[in-house]
């Protein structure tokens, strides 16, 4: 079977992410630093690293991050990244859907609930699409048949703007997610891609049905740069230089959202789930955006470039930076990476 073109992008987007230099710069945690406690009175066996998450058990609060949707390979990346969340504990969240609602011959490389029947699969969708009413059925069914256990809807507009085949007009969106929020069957995310989620219609996406928000800041791949460096035209990078002043390093993202929260949590039931990613790197990362208000943490490039090696190779780097991140607790004298919210300072 010939690739399409969307499959061709998608497997434009993986090589370059292995091959070029696509990180946007400094995401912010070295701005802050833990605060310890001296007299931790704690021992390592008395550390539990281990969350919920859509009702299921994670060793640590971890999501493999979005990275493949219908790229191909034998077995798929998806099998291998199923796999190894499955060993280590960990959530996952699939790449963009869209090539496999377009393309059902493509179901084997998603449907991988068999190979991690026990951690929380999250699908992946994006919000421009999800204005076709069609498009939001197809999504729903498809959810069910794949046993997904809730949908990241993701919003890109940098990213679409720099891309050749791009969307050029946003208009329709907010109300999209709304209605399929409140049709999907499971939790409903929303993430950014790569600029630091913002919006002023936080409190409707709320009414709406969305449970959750990841940041997905600057300091990680940056797809604006990406696309320019597929598009390989002069235009593409002026207009990702034009951009590269819009968007907030992950940290500070974190602590713009985290708070806004706060305020709307108000009067609700439960606290949205507030999710970090971009240039999450290390334990030390994934412990200051615990400190500054994330309930999880997500990572896709490092798991890409560990996944060439294998999947040992993968779960071997998961579990180091569990166990890291069970010694910053003790240091911190917290006995749950959740206890460590707030045990940051700015330098």
């Amino acid at each position: 079977m010939e690739p399409t073109d969307i499959r061709i992008r998608m497997q434009h987007h993986l090589d370059l992410c292995l091959t070029e230099e696509v990180e946007s710069g400094d995401p912010g945690f070295s701005r802050f630093r833990l605060i310890p406690e001296s007299l931790p009175e704690l021992a390592p066996e008395s550390i539990d690293t281990a969350t919920s998450f859509l009702g299921r058990r994670l060793s640590f609060p971890f999501i493999i991050g979005s990275m493949t949707g219908g790229a191909g390979g034998d077995p798929p990346l998806n099998h291998l990244l199923a796999t190894a969340a499955s060993r280590a504990g960990v959530a996952l969240a699939l790449g963009s859907m869209r090539p496999l609602l377009e393309d059902p011959s493509l179901r084997r490389e998603y449907d991988v609930r068999l190979l991690a029947p026990e951690v929380p699969l999250l699908g992946n969708v994006s919000a421009w699409q999800l204005r076709d009413e069609s498009f939001r059925t197809r999504t729903v069914e498809v959810s069910r048949e794949l046993a997904l256990d809730g949908m990241y809807v993701h919003v890109n507009a940098g990213q679409e703007l720099v891309q050749p085949e791009g969307e050029r007009s946003f208009v329709g969106a907010l109300d999209a997610i709304v209605r399929f929020a409140s049709a999907y069957p499971g939790p409903v995310l929303l993430k950014e891609v790569g600029l630091g989620l913002s919006t002023r219609h936080l409190a409707r996406l709320l009414d709406g049905g969305v449970v959750g928000f990841d940041v997905a800041g600057r300091g990680g791949t940056d797809f604006v740069r990406v696309e320019a460096l597929r598009a390989d035209d002069p235009d593409a990078w002026l207009l990702a230089s034009a951009l590269e002043s819009v968007g907030l390093p992950t940290a500070l993202a974190l602590q713009h959202l985290s708070a806004e929260l706060d305020q709307q949590a108000t009067g609700r039931r439960r606290r949205p789930l507030t999710l970090a990613s971009g240039g999450v790197r290390t334990a030390a990362d994934m412990a200051i955006a615990l400190a500054l208000g994330a309930d999880l943490v997500s990572a896709a490039r490092p798991i890409l470039l560990a996944s060439r090696q294998g999947e040992d190779a993968v779960v071997d780097w998961l579990e180091a930076r569990r166990n890291e991140l069970a010694k910053l607790c003790l240091l911190c004298g917290c006995r749950t990476p959740a206890e460590l919210r707030g045990k940051a300072v700015g330098l």
